[in-house]
């Protein structure tokens, strides 16, 4: 049994083992408990209780018992049953307006570079070398910020800013109405478990800049103006779960394909001439189950959270080496001959990705982080080029990026 399928069984088990612990751990919200805490997304909310005399309080939330509503008013803390109350309003509910303004402001700046300054011919969402600068850059941006707070806001009107439950009518619907406040405040008391985060950073090239610095070696000449930069807007997209509040499992898909480049080269003398143009493509893409584990849970409580991970998983990587190759002479019987390149290597590896992340919540459902990861697996065959007296390349195909990624959690 090869060493990566050891390294997936045990991790395998030990994930198992701590879904098993999480889940025994887990607090039942199912229970009817006899004091409900106000969660702090609704500490400072304003409430406006009718009673049934008609009278009006307003207040803020203190806590709820088995059938009592604790409310803060001025004079201090007011108890009342549920069954003397007409009606209860809970006035701009955490309904993360400001999370969805802001998440709009980033969607805008990212989806704005990915459909304007994706470099062409590349592989997936690499920046262009011609990035607008200066001022232009500067517009730019601001442009697609603009553009995402729009919508951001748009979405925003369309959520309501109150939530009100109605104790009027028999007891049976009195009793309902009271069951959907505390199912309510227990709804909100619950942490956030599903994460969504899309990453872009700097990819460092691997197998691009080996095939580069040959090319570079036997006297090829690199076309900056085709290749890309190595800021990669979508580099890894991550789903995951947490267990609890140490760890984490899902799943992450991670784009590691390499900036493409062209080279050539021309060589002439009084007998004949040569010349090369050579395209480097990489495409790849890894598959990868992924643990987290939080070596600080309660960081969070200050904004703050650090992750360490690893994956495992499949790469499917392709590797395109194209180009033509011309000769001819320049002396009767004039000749030409023309070969055209095609190496092809496409195939799918079991690889592992190792990274790490520092999160800061600008909200509990939105999150921006820094991040650095490397993704690895065992030496590979890679073609040569016999034409161009290049020869055949055992390389450990993977790469490492650092950068930031943008978060949202439910």
């Amino acid at each position: 049994m090869s060493k990566a399928m050891v390294l997936l069984l045990l991790l395998s088990i030990f994930l198992c083992s701590q879904a098993v612990i999480a889940k025994h751990n887990m607090h039942d919200l199912s229970k009817n408990e006899t004091v409900l805490t106000i969660p702090k997304s609704l500490l400072y909310n304003e409430v406006e209780i009718t009673l049934k005399d008609g009278s009006i309080i307003r207040g803020l939330l203190s806590e709820i018992r088995k059938d009592t509503l604790v409310c803060l008013v001025r004079e201090g803390k007011k108890f009342l049953a549920y069954n003397e109350m007409h009606k209860l309003t809970i006035f701009d509910v955490e309904k993360d307006l400001n999370d969805i303004i802001l998440a709009g402001m980033f969607s805008g700046i990212f989806i704005g570079h990915l459909i304007f300054l994706q470099a062409d011919e590349q592989p997936t969402a690499y920046i262009t070398t011609d990035y607008p600068e200066g001022m232009g850059a500067i517009l730019a941006n601001l442009a697609f910020a603009a553009g995402g707070l729009t919508i951001g806001y748009w979405i925003s009107l369309g959520i309501p800013s109150r939530v009100s439950f109605n104790f009027s009518g028999d007891h049976k619907d009195a009793d309902a109405a009271w069951n959907r406040l505390r199912s309510f405040i227990k709804t909100e008391q619950l942490p956030k478990k599903v994460n969504l985060a899309i990453y872009a950073g700097h990819v460092s090239p691997r197998i691009s800049d080996n095939y580069r610095n040959i090319m570079n070696s036997t006297g090829f000449q690199i076309d900056d103006h085709y290749s890309a930069s190595n800021f990669n807007l979508l580099r890894k997209l991550q789903f995951t779960y947490k267990l609890n509040p140490c760890y984490q499992v899902g799943a992450a898909v991670i784009w590691q394909g390499e900036p493409s480049f062209y080279s050539w080269k021309s060589e002439s003398d009084v007998q004949g001439y040569e010349s090369s143009s050579i395209q480097f493509n990489l495409d790849a893409r890894g598959y990868y189950a992924i643990f987290i584990y939080n070596p600080l849970p309660t960081s969070s409580k200050s904004g703050f959270s650090w992750d360490l991970g690893l994956g495992l998983g499949i790469t499917a990587a392709n590797l395109n080496i194209t180009g033509d190759y011309h000769s001819g002479t320049h002396t009767e019987p004039y000749e030409y001959f023309e070969t055209k390149l095609d190496y092809h290597w496409k195939k799918k590896i079991v690889s592992s990705v190792l990274f790490t992340e520092i999160h800061y919540y600008l909200y509990s459902s939105l999150s921006l982080a820094v991040y650095a990861d490397y993704t690895l697996s065992t030496k590979q065959d890679l073609p040569g080029i016999p034409e161009l007296d290049i020869t055949q390349q055992n390389l450990s195909f993977g790469n490492y990026s650092f950068g930031f990624s943008f978060g949202l959690h439910f």
